[in-house]
């Protein structure tokens, strides 16, 4: 299936001759990524190293073709690098260096040391203070105001794109209008909720209110809370606490061997900040949460259940007490 590989180089217009590919996998082969995956399955072992979170090991995170190695340590970081550059040399693989970025975390920042250098077959490796990793912009200091700066910048680009035709058309339904909002440019705004939609940004929701009182020709001035409560639209923090909450159910229902599920058994055990958050959001809507280790699934998919629906009523609330007092 794999052999005799011919390719072609398309110009737009004109085909090239044909040559032999000796190298790689087809492109747009259905078996080519399992035949990859299965190519490089070892690599984990070979490189080893990797950071301890609880009673795990964590060497590195493999995503298609994209590795992330983990080292508590300037030397264990080289120490995986240099077992890299052997395995690649064994196996005939190229890493690209022009993509291939280190990145240094700590408490506080601050500037790098001398010793925090490392090499591949003899050239330096780039530091980075910030990287876009499979579409979410990680700093060093893992402040995520940046993130969501670049995303704030291409939702409303995404809005911009469809307002003359679309949005600001009197012959649009407001509802439609809401249903694209969600569609393209929510979208947007709220990807990788599933690892951070439990905490709430105003950016976000300045986001949505911002398109609502532009579709409803509202001045700036206009009280947020008159804004949701006409419309009946909840803040987005909802839409990204229950995008959250289906990630989380979804890791629980996975393998006992997988990774993730083996991280979000060891934060519940630990009680991590996103426990500790889980809690603060209950507390802060009446709905106290008591997350054990141990807790099963039904029990903390009930316990979600009704912490949406205090964060619902809380908001409405809160709305309602400031049209109230206005």
């Amino acid at each position: 299936m794999n052999e005799n590989n011919v390719s072609y180089v398309w110009d737009g217009q004109f085909t090239s001759e044909d040559f032999e590919a000796e190298m790689g996998v087809r492109q747009g082969c259905v078996l080519s990524t399992l035949l990859f995956i299965l190519f490089i399955n070892d690599i984990v072992e070979e490189v080893g190293g990797g950071i301890e979170f609880g009673s795990l090991r964590i060497p590195c995170l493999i995503f298609a073709d994209d590795i992330v190695f983990l080292a508590e340590s300037v030397d264990g970081m080289q120490l995986m690098i240099n077992r890299l550059e052997h395995y690649c040399d064994l196996w005939n693989l190229t890493v690209n260096l022009g993509k291939s970025k280190m990145m240094i975390f700590r408490d506080g920042g601050g500037r790098y040391s001398r010793n925090e250098r490392w090499t591949y077959k003899g050239q330096n490796l780039e530091i980075v203070r910030e990287y876009n990793y499979l579409g979410v912009l990680i700093c060093a200091n893992l402040n995520v105001k940046k993130h969501f700066e670049t995303k704030l910048a291409e939702a409303k680009r995404a809005i911009s794109s469809i307002w003359g035709r679309c949005i600001e058309s009197r012959f649009v339904d407001h509802s439609a209008k809401i249903q694209i909002f969600r569609a393209t440019a929510s979208s947007i705004m709220l990807y990788g909720a599933q690892v951070w939609g439990c905490w709430q940004f105003d950016i976000v929701e300045k986001f949505q209110r911002y398109f609502l009182k532009r579709i409803f020709r509202l001045t700036a001035c206009t009280p947020n809370y008159m804004v949701h409560l006409e419309t009946t639209m909840p803040p987005l923090f909802l839409n990204t606490l229950k995008l959250h909450i289906d990630f989380i159910m979804k890791l629980l229902e996975m393998d006992e061997t997988r990774l993730p599920k083996l991280i979000l058994k060891s934060v519940i055990i630990l009680r991590g900040n996103l426990v500790k958050k889980w809690e603060e959001i209950g507390v802060e809507c009446g709905e106290r949460l008591q997350i054990q280790p141990g807790i099963g699934p039904t029990i903390l998919r009930n316990m979600f259940q009704n912490l949406l629906g205090g964060v619902a009523r809380s908001a409405y609330s809160g709305y309602t007490l400031e049209a109230q007092s206005s």
